[in-house]
C-alpha cells in the first residue's frame, strides 16, 4: 500500500493543467470577451485554409473579439482588425487563441 501512495504522489506532481493541454479555439470564446489573440491554427488545418484565414487577418498576435453568433449553429461573427468577418463554426474551431499578454 505504501508503494501505491508513493506512485500516486509522484503522479500528482506531474499533472499539467487542462488549459495547458487543450488548446482553446475561437469557437469557445464568449461574445465580447476581451484580451484574446490569435496564436495559430490547429495542426490538422490544410495549408490552403491556413493561408486563406491568414489573408483574412487571422495572424499570430492579432486581437480578435466574437461579436455575435447566429442561431442554430450558424456562423460566428468576429471583429479582427476593425472588420467583421463571419466564419463557419468549423472554421472557428481551427483557429487557436490565447489570452493577450
Amino acid at each position: 500500500m505504501k508503494d501505491l501512495s508513493r506512485v500516486a504522489s509522484r503522479l500528482g506532481k506531474r499533472r499539467v493543467p487542462v488549459a495547458a493541454r487543450v488548446p482553446r479555439t475561437l469557437d469557445s470564446v464568449a461574445i465580447g470577451e476581451a484580451g484574446v489573440t490569435v496564436s495559430g491554427f490547429r495542426a490538422d488545418v490544410a495549408p490552403e485554409i491556413g493561408r486563406r484565414l491568414g489573408d483574412l487577418g487571422f495572424v499570430v498576435g492579432a486581437p480578435v473579439t466574437v461579436v455575435r453568433r447566429a442561431p442554430f449553429s450558424g456562423p460566428v461573427i468576429v471583429d479582427i482588425a476593425g472588420y467583421e468577418i463571419a466564419l463557419r463554426v468549423g472554421e472557428a474551431r481551427r483557429i487557436v487563441v490565447s489570452e493577450a499578454r
